[in-house]
């Protein structure tokens, strides 16, 4: 580490992270992988026997190799990478114009949206289709990488690059080993599909009355719709990805980690992927059972898998290095330092990560809503104890700022937008079993009156207000505000609410006057809650569904 930080002044060792930014992208990336994944599906091409058809299938696997990759890198590359990103950060904070490159990376995806509809829909009939196929590839690399030049420019990602090249190959090479051995695996695990059969069963019957089972063929399901657990896709290859990372992850540590606790780890990774294999299946199975079926067989099924395999290895690796049971190396946790950044934004981005997430398993509506109550709970229980040097008081005036917001919001509500029967929110509350149409009812309060006020507050009017005035935004006072930072920031908080921009962006324009009142930026949630807490009331009085969507 000593090394790793001696080229670099006092001010590279305190760059703020644009977390803001890398958030966005970061929503921007995996929102373009979902489009892809409900669009197209490369099974299209398993009847072609071309070389061009076996290529472009097995691209399928290049942002799983990414994802891998990335993974490996955070567990096994952070003490040696840790440093050049800090630079990178400042050299990016300094001179990196990052919006051409954004603006260029949606054209070039839009670009490659249209000829990925060509190759996988008339690839067959295509003169030349092997410079196709070629032109294909080249696009999804350029688009990925033009990505990458958004979050630092070209030089910074060569210099990260060429000082770290060695665990950068070693993570990729990691990445390789473990989609092979996740490919290998799934006759060695084979044996498990009685035992998660009959797991996937039990969950069902906790959900539906008309749960359908055939052992034989390993089939199982309700009368809508049900699934054979293949090997191909019954997400065995996680146990063999979770063996690789945290096989390479106890050599990796071996003289930070308390043996022999430290081999449970190897049962715990794999206990792990195989409840949530059988969690996946079933949830894709109540999704299409629930009328979703383009949904069940889209992202979700080839998405989910992945997501919740870089998860697992990523909370697996966190809690052994906490964990005084697993590890060794004790934590100063007094000396650490918490990032107000973090404190501010950590919510709203763990919120639009529950939402991209949700997203990829839901199409229209959001049935997995208490998902990001949860999303939200997790960052505050983490941060509680800043949290709670904000001062929780009762503010009349705050109340009637979201009352005159509520106002003006459903006076703006748009005349387009008409109560059917057909609105994506009734249908699918009419598709849910009673019971949890009813905790979803609940879910969606809590989740409106207290984590969405508190999560979005925090991000546009406790930090992005006062971030438009000075770099260091928590020497600005609550108190001090320009108009520009007041109307740039509302008009992003407008943003976020398409079809409704006008209304939102005056609101947020109300809010940030409540912070301004007192200077506390609990009085900003205090107003948004109230507002959200009144268009609730008038959802479940009045039926105008209309309101939540």
């Amino acid at each position: 580490m000593a090394l790793g930080l001696a080229y670099l002044t006092d001010d590279d060792k305190h760059s703020e992270v644009p977390w803001l930014r890398w958030g966005g992208l970061a929503v921007l990336l995996s929102a373009e992988v979902l489009l892809l994944s409900f669009r197209f599906d490369a099974a299209t091409l398993a009847g072609q026997g071309d070389c061009w058809a076996r290529l472009v299938e097995l691209a399928r696997f290049l942002p799983q190799l990414a994802l891998v990759t990335l993974t490996a890198t955070l567990i096994f590359g952070e003490p040696s990478l840790q440093a050049e990103i800090q630079r990178a950060i400042r050299l990016s904070d300094r001179s990196h114009v990052w919006w051409p490159w954004c603006l260029l990376q949606i054209g070039l995806f839009i670009l490659f949206v249209s000829v990925t509809a060509i190759v996988f829909e008339q690839g067959g009939a295509l003169a030349f289709i092997a410079l196709w196929a070629a032109a294909w590839l080249l696009l999804a690399l350029a688009v990925f990488a033009v990505w990458c030049f958004t979050v630092f420019s070209p030089a910074a990602w060569f210099a990260l690059l060429g000082r770290h090249r060695r665990i950068v190959l070693a993570c990729i090479g990691m990445g390789l080993l473990s989609l092979g051995a996740g490919l290998l695996s799934d006759q060695f695990w084979r044996p498990l599909g009685q035992s998660t059969l009959w797991f996937v069963s039990g969950l069902l019957h906790l959900f539906r009355d008309d749960t359908l089972i055939i052992p034989a063929e390993l089939i199982v399901g309700t009368s809508r719709f049900s699934v054979a657990i293949a090997p191909a896709c019954s997400g065995y290859e996680g146990l063999g990805l979770a063996w690789v990372f945290v096989g390479t992850f106890l050599w990796w540590s071996r003289k930070e980690l308390r043996w022999p606790n430290a081999w449970l780890l190897l049962p715990v990774a794999t206990a792990l992927m195989w409840f949530s294999n059988g969690l996946r299946i079933t949830t894709l199975i109540l999704i299409g059972s629930w009328g979703w079926k383009d949904v069940a067989l889209g992202g979700f099924h080839s998405q989910a898998g992945w997501i919740a395999f870089n998860v697992i290895a990523l909370g697996v690796v966190i809690v052994a290095r906490r964990s005084p049971f697993f590890s060794s190396a004790r934590i100063n946790e007094r000396g650490a330092e918490i990032d107000p950044t973090a404190v501010y934004l950590m919510p709203f981005l763990a919120l639009v990560a529950a939402i991209m997430v949700t997203g990829a398993f839901t199409s229209g509506f959001d049935w997995l809503y208490p998902l990001r109550i949860v999303a939200v709970a997790v960052v505050f229980a983490f941060f509680a104890k800043e949290y709670r040097r904000l001062v929780w008081k009762w503010s009349w005036s705050a109340a009637g700022i979201g009352v005159l917001v509520f106002a003006l919001w459903t006076l703006l509500e748009p005349a387009s937008i008409k109560e059917t029967s057909s609105n994506p929110l009734t249908m699918g509350l009419a598709k849910l079993p009673t019971g949890y149409a009813a905790a979803w009812l609940v879910s969606r309060i809590i989740g409106s009156v207290l984590a969405v006020p508190f999560a979005e507050e925090l991000a546009f009017r406790g930090y992005l207000i006062r971030r438009l005035q000075a770099t260091d935004f928590t020497a600005v006072p609550a108190t001090q505000f320009s108009w520009f930072s007041l109307l740039a920031s509302s008009a992003l908080f407008g943003a976020l609410h398409p079809g409704r921009w006008i209304a939102a962006t005056l609101a947020g324009s109300l809010y940030g006057l409540a912070l301004n009142h007192r200077g506390n930026v609990v009085d900003a949630v205090l107003a948004h809650a109230v507002t959200n807490a009144l268009i609730a009331v008038a959802v479940l009085a009045t039926g105008r569904w209309s309101l939540w969507s």
